[in-house]
């Protein structure tokens, strides 16, 4: 196949979009996996300041 002219390898411009989708989802599965330590971490926390108010009332 040509465009103007000149040859195009259509599996070179499809493969183009499948890396950076892959990059892409990969940075995504990063942000997932710190946002999910993130919220285990918030959860903790709220959870011992919780039971040190329980202790500090009783």
């Amino acid at each position: 196949m040509s465009v103007d002219g000149v040859p195009v390898d259509m599996q070179t411009v499809l493969s183009r979009p499948t890396r950076a989708v892959e990059r892409a989802s990969g940075e995504v599965d990063v942000a997932l996996r710190h946002l999910a330590d993130t919220y285990d971490e918030q959860k903790r926390l709220l959870v011992n300041i919780q039971r040190s108010m329980k202790g500090g009332m009783s």
